[in-house]
């Protein structure tokens, strides 16, 4: 290696320890990256383009790249992030669901960066709720929380993003994430819940509009709650009523005598009325007769 190639390599890796010192000072990728022009630094081999092609878009570039053999699963030098992280900070749906054809991104779905931030936190904060349903629909975790005890629903809030927040607390409810309606499960390390967060960077509009979801999903819980308490009722109503129906019949049964005809093939019901069958009567006479024998055929012209 010559002198000036150990020089370059030797500054790139100075800045990205200077990145990563200056990242730390922000509590959201999106501070850090308004003043940040420098957002995936030079790395070793296909990985780096790959980071890069996810990036900015570069739908054909990715595919190409996938089919050389470059891995989604390695990281960059100065966020540790995956092609996912980087194809979720752009929103490019068509990159994301080109990414999740190879067999390796569902181990990094929920893979963390340097600030403990997911593909999903990412998407959440720049607001691409196409991209957020494309990682929620392969298992992405919408609990997992950032250094600062912050989830993707905190980060969507935090920049009011009514969509993504929406979309969020929504399947949080359908999977059955949401304990209280003033979220306690989710408050971050400085003790806020989302919808606080939103209150308090001013996004009142995004908190009502979070507040009046919970709501209504709380209503709709209380109205399919006495739903499934009536269908149980009346199952049980069912069960009982075929329950005597059945002891009725069987006790019906039992008091009468039982005809050998009830066992016409097979007599699998009881073999002494089996052998008071007039079929099984004459079977057997037929098979005491002996059989007539059979010319054997000619042997064909040859």
């Amino acid at each position: 290696m010559s002198i000036a190639k150990f020089r370059e390599r030797e500054r790139q890796e100075m800045e990205a320890v200077r990145v990563r010192n200056e990242s730390a000072e922000f509590h959201s990728a999106e501070e850090f990256l308004e003043r940040q022009s420098l957002l995936v630094l030079p790395g070793r081999g296909g990985g780096r383009k790959l980071r890069h092609a996810c990036q900015h878009g570069k739908l054909e570039e990715a595919r190409e790249l996938l089919a050389c053999g470059c891995q989604p699963t390695s990281t960059d030098e100065a966020f540790e992030r995956t092609a996912l992280h980087w194809a979720a900070w752009s929103g490019d749906v068509e990159v994301g669901e080109l990414l999740f054809t190879h067999p390796s991104t569902m181990s990094i779905v929920d893979a963390q960066d340097h600030s403990n931030l997911t593909a999903l936190h990412l998407a959440a904060e720049r607001g691409h709720t196409n991209f957020i349903e494309l990682l929620m629909r392969n298992r992405a975790d919408p609990l997992l929380r950032a250094t600062g005890g912050n989830t993707p629903l905190h980060y969507a809030a935090f920049n009011n993003h009514s969509g993504a927040a929406s979309f969020i607390l929504r399947k949080l409810i359908l999977m059955n994430m949401v304990n209280e309606p003033t979220l306690n499960n989710m408050r971050n390390r400085d003790r806020l819940a989302p919808i606080e967060l939103a209150e308090s960077r001013g996004h009142s509009h995004l908190a009502s509009t979070l507040t009046d979801i919970i709501a209504l999903s709380t209503s709709e819980d209380e109205r399919l709650r006495l739903l499934n308490n009536e269908h149980r009722h009346r199952s049980e109503m069912q069960k009982a009523y075929l329950e005597s129906t059945h002891k009725s019949i069987a006790e019906n049964l039992a008091s009468r005598s039982v005809s050998p005809l009830l066992f016409p093939r097979g007599h699998e019901g009881s073999p002494e009325l089996a052998s008071q069958h007039p079929r099984s009567s004459f079977a057997a006479h037929a098979a005491r007769r002996p059989q007539p024998q059979r010319a054997s055929s000619p042997v064909p012209w040859k």
